[in-house]
């Protein structure tokens, strides 16, 4: 069985389709003749968060989506789609198959295609989005001080690379274990082995990169 290639977008891709104009047409006709279309849902709440009086490209910018979606479908938020795969394999690890793990946001195909929402909606997603930013940074920033005062002790722990980082984070310490270890019990309350939460990364790739990438 052959499969079509995926191609997805973030907000800077849809607004260059819309900035090309009838250059862009060419585009959108071979996407649906030849793509299958991933339109995430934070590109959704990106255009959702500008209400429509301070952005009048924004219903040209859900026009352009809901066309992308004529081959395509939309994808929830990365911590929906953790939560969800980690859901399914607390169900039956055994069995667990994390390509079989429906990630399709129907709610947001719906909002787009019926312009399903309001400037309430939309002022307040835009609040939620600067808050959880805040809140993000504030984590790390309260984290910086408690590591360089480690790093002061002993600077040849400092990785110099992404590569050094992995290195540690795996075979110095339990760090990337760790991480999966919490969120999966933030999931599902149950607390992995250290065998069983690597056993979990090995089948689930998208749950280790999430991982990989706090490191």
């Amino acid at each position: 069985m052959t499969t079509i290639p995926t191609i997805g977008f973030d907000t800077r891709g849809v607004n260059q389709l819309e900035d090309g104009g009838a250059h862009s047409e060419p585009l959108m006709k071979a996407m649906v003749c030849g793509f299958k279309v991933l339109l995430p849902a934070m590109t959704v709440d990106e255009i959702l968060s500008t209400p429509a009086t301070k952005n009048p490209r924004r219903e040209a910018l859900f026009a352009r989506c809901q066309r992308l979606l004529a081959s395509g479908q939309c994808l929830w938020p990365p911590h929906w789609i953790l939560e969800l795969l980690i859901a399914e394999h607390f169900k039956n690890p055994l069995l667990f198959d994390w390509t079989k793990t429906d990630m399709r946001a129907r709610v947001y195909e719906h909002a787009i295609i019926e312009r399903d929402f309001t400037d309430e909606l939309c002022v307040q997603q835009r609040k939620e989005q600067f808050e959880l930013e805040k809140r993000f940074e504030r984590m790390w920033t309260e984290l910086r001080p408690k590591l360089d005062e480690v790093l002061a002790q002993d600077p040849a722990k400092r990785p110099a690379s992404y590569r050094e980082a992995v290195g540690i984070a795996t075979a110095e310490s339990d760090l990337l274990w760790g991480i999966g270890t919490e969120l999966y019990r933030y999931v599902t309350g149950s607390t992995l082995t250290e065998a069983e939460i690597k056993r979990f990364m090995e089948v689930c790739p998208p749950f280790r990169a999430a991982c990989y990438a706090l490191v």
